[in-house]
């Protein structure tokens, strides 16, 4: 079955960011987490992704947007820290940013519509939307199990059965329905809550990684950077930092559609309480070009990106 080109951003702008979104090694033994059972945590994720689809001089931008609010509720801390976290979904908001319908002219810019369904309404103010409404609804209250260790890595994301039942009832063409899963939310925790080895490290101290991931596009090589920037400034206060950079190498399928990966380039930071022994702040922007040949011409894509996640105890 052949897609849609204008669809095949989209395909992969989650994943691209998620992907490139903190993961890696990082090195101080004065940064880890110290969860006591009973703590509650608020955490918000906010991702967005907007495509610039450019094709015979005729530009095109689509673009989305996943809110989510969770709850963590920590239920059971062993006596080396190995935290059982206790997660509910309790907000979900999607935006979808839609292109002008009919034809564009060459220069001529489209006028982008605003969707948006957000489960804290009860109602919606369009057709689309109230159908958007009607599928992340019932998402809402989903419940996981999360195993942590103290250096941040996740050892399990459990899902309720009442959850993985809800879950595949959703529509399967819901990108949010991907995130939501076991398999989503570790890829999101395990790739933006950072997992830390066991030894000190300097202030300017750089290390590094790759990594290996699979999308529909075929497989990416990932490597990532990573730099102790010791305090900086996050929204008044003074935190341990720590910036990532991450680059991509995309290798298609042999029976996929022929696609040159012709730029990319990944940045984030990510921020530490040490009062409160909690990561309490990751943000990353991801930009990427690919070219598809189509006939004798090329649909030459862009696509930007931000994530977002907020960690803030209740």
């Amino acid at each position: 079955m052949t897609k849609r080109i204008s669809d095949i951003p989209i395909c992969i702008c989650i994943a691209l960011t998620t992907l490139m979104m903190f993961c890696g090694n990082v090195s101080s033994q004065e940064v880890a987490w110290g969860f006591t059972n009973g703590d509650a945590f608020e955490v918000s994720f906010d991702q967005e992704t907007i495509v610039t689809t450019e094709f015979n001089l005729i530009e095109r931008k689509i673009g989305s947007r996943v809110q989510l609010t969770m709850g963590w509720n920590v239920s059971g801390v062993t006596p080396n820290g190995v935290a059982t976290i206790d997660q509910t979904i309790e907000r979900i908001v999607m935006t979808l940013y839609a292109p002008q319908v009919g034809e564009l002219r060459a220069g001529q810019e489209a006028q982008a519509t605003t969707i948006v369904a957000d489960t804290d309404l009860a109602e919606a103010d369009t057709k689309v939307a109230k159908n958007m409404l009607k599928q992340i609804q019932p998402l809402v209250n989903a419940s996981f199990t999360v195993t942590m260790q103290p250096n941040g890595a996740i050892d399990s994301v459990v899902a309720s059965p009442q959850t993985l039942e809800t879950i595949r009832n959703a529509p399967g063409s819901m990108k949010i329905r991907e995130l939501l899963t076991p398999e989503g939310l570790e890829q999101i925790f395990g790739q933006s809550i950072i997992v830390l080895p066991k030894s000190d490290f300097k202030d300017g101290e750089t290390w590094s990684g790759t990594r290996e991931a699979t999308t529909e596009l075929g497989s990416f090589s990932i490597s990532d950077q990573f730099t102790f920037e010791g305090d900086s400034e996050f929204e008044g206060a003074t935190l341990p930092t720590i910036s990532v950079s991450s680059d991509s190498t995309l290798n298609p399928q042999e029976d996929g559609e022929p696609i040159e990966f012709t730029g990319t380039s990944g940045e984030g930071k990510i921020y530490f309480d040490p009062a409160a022994k909690i990561f309490v702040a990751s943000e990353f922007r991801n930009e990427y070009q690919i070219s598809q040949p189509v006939r004798e011409s090329a649909v030459n894509t862009n696509s930007v990106s931000t994530a977002k996640m907020r960690i803030t105890k209740r």
